[in-house]
């Protein structure tokens, strides 16, 4: 049973990992840093299991954005622990995700490739379409990587379909670009071409100015 003095420090806790998701989102690392430790410490001391690991994956997506792999994996894996302790399915895809992408920045693209199916297997099982649709694209990607560009035009195409479906227009444009480089890199100018078009008609109706400058760099 929670104390009274449990209970209200548990919603200071929340205030300042709330806090702490609002200074990752401006890139106030060290901010968000403070809040985030300072709120799980008191998560951890009260036995708040599943908030505690929202702020440990909080530090990691900190850790990763800095470069500091091993700190970063070590956050993910103790929030991962934690999630399958408690069976939080949507925690324990999310986490998988994270390391999966974590591995494909410090380029351990082997590694990537196997925790991005075991996060797609879990999302598909609790049927999360969005997060699907990201981790097919982020599949497509890692194909890519791996010189495999038939198996990413097929990942890609199944992305984009996704995102189509759930009417995310910046996935879909994402993925269009995407398209337009795997194609590029192929060889066959006539598609790029095609998805670099749909792309920018897509960004520039929109108003997604970084999709455009990702679009120069491809045929420069």
């Amino acid at each position: 049973m929670a104390t009274e003095r449990d209970q209200n420090r548990e919603g200071r806790a929340t205030v300042l990992n709330n806090l702490g998701g609002l200074y990752l989102l401006q890139r106030k690392a060290d901010q968000a840093i403070h809040c985030f430790e300072e709120a799980g410490q008191i998560f951890q001391e009260t036995n708040n299991h599943y908030n505690y690991a929202a702020t440990q994956a909080g530090l990691g997506s900190i850790y990763q954005d800095q470069g500091r792999y091993k700190d970063a994996l070590d956050k993910f894996l103790e929030a991962l622990a934690v999630y399958q302790k408690l069976e939080n399915m949507h925690g324990i895809g999310s986490t998988l995700a994270n390391i999966a992408t974590l591995y494909l920045y410090s380029k351990h693209i082997e590694e990537a490739a196997s925790v991005y199916q075991q996060a797609l297997a879990v999302f598909i099982q609790i049927g999360d379409q969005g997060n699907i649709t990201k981790t097919l694209g982020n599949i497509a990607l890692v194909r890519q990587e791996q010189n495999n560009r038939e198996e990413a035009l097929e990942y890609f195409e199944q992305a984009l379909e996704g995102y189509r479906e759930l009417g995310d227009r910046h996935g879909e444009v994402t993925v269009l670009v995407n398209l337009a480089r795997l194609h590029h890199q192929r060889g066959d100018t006539k598609q790029a071409q095609l998805f670099a078009s749909q792309a920018r008609l897509l960004a520039e109706s929109l108003g997604f100015t970084d999709e455009l400058d990702r679009l120069q760099t491809i045929f420069n």
